[in-house]
């Protein structure tokens, strides 16, 4: 997986992203790991969803695309439920890249090259977005 762009760096390829991600991106690389993983796999999972928003919030939000179906999770059990968890984080768990995103889904290649599909779906009452679980170190 390739290191992290700077925050800032990121967001002036992207051409921006909304205030509130900015924040709530900033928190989760500060934080303390939302789940039981060591530092280096918690800023791997940060990383790979700093880059999803560098490159596809816009495009997401432009099809309707909500900051919580993007960024959420449950808010007691984050990696475990699926249900509520968010695009940025599927990819994040999966190891998977974006390759585009529609209305209906994004459009994801694994690394052994398969194409799969994150289908939107309604998400679970408990999905919260992912920084307000966080802990600051």
């Amino acid at each position: 997986m390739p290191a992290a762009l700077p925050l800032e760096t990121a967001i002036e390829q992207a051409g921006g992203l909304p205030a509130d991600v900015v924040h709530g991106l900033d928190l989760l690389a500060r934080s303390a790991p939302l789940w039981p993983i060591g530092a280096d796999n918690w800023s791997l999972a940060v990383a790979t969803v700093e880059e999803f928003a560098a490159r596809w919030h816009s495009p997401a939000s432009e099809f309707g695309w909500s900051t919580l179906e993007l960024y959420g999770l449950h808010r007691s059990a984050p990696w475990a439920n699926l249900s509520a968890m968010g695009a940025a984080f599927v990819l994040a768990r999966s190891g998977y890249s974006a390759i585009d995103v529609m209305a209906g889904a994004i459009v994801v290649r694994s690394g052994f090259g398969s194409t799969l599909r994150i289908r939107r779906f309604a998400l679970n009452p408990d999905a919260v977005l992912a920084w307000t679980l966080c802990h600051v170190r």
